[in-house]
């Protein structure tokens, strides 16, 4: 998990501003393969920022046992196609290099995100 640098804290519930994180960074460097938490489905592709096209997110809907999870993987590059069914522990994407957003002496790592969303309760894992 990510501690705290000059951009922030990675913990969940870390102040972000006005606003609490309602994520946990983890620590990945650039290019490093992601794998699949459990088994799931591609649901959509995005851009964290609305301000800077460089950086993609991959949302994952849980299937079976996990099929009320939504996941939210941000600052990575996607593999697939939208819709396509991936395997608990395949290779899912990889991780893109933040630091060329923040800068190389931000103090602030290469990361990716990933945000666990359940139904009803929210919950946020950034990876970097």
């Amino acid at each position: 998990m990510r501690e705290c640098d000059p951009m922030g804290c990675g913990h969940f519930g870390a102040k972000r501003g006005n606003y609490k994180h309602n994520g946990v960074d983890l620590i990945k460097s650039h290019n490093d393969d992601i794998y699949a938490p459990f088994d799931c489905k591609i649901n959509r592709f995005g851009k964290p920022y609305a301000n800077d096209s460089n950086y993609d997110l991959v949302e994952i809907v849980g299937l079976g046992e996990w099929s009320d999870f939504r996941v939210k993987l941000m600052y990575v590059y996607p593999m697939f196609s939208v819709g396509a069914t991936i395997l608990k522990g395949q290779k899912l994407c990889t991780a893109q290099d933040i630091e060329l957003k923040y800068g190389y002496n931000s103090g602030m790592q290469t990361i990716f995100i990933l945000n666990f969303i359940k139904k009803i309760n929210l919950l946020i894992l950034k990876i970097i």
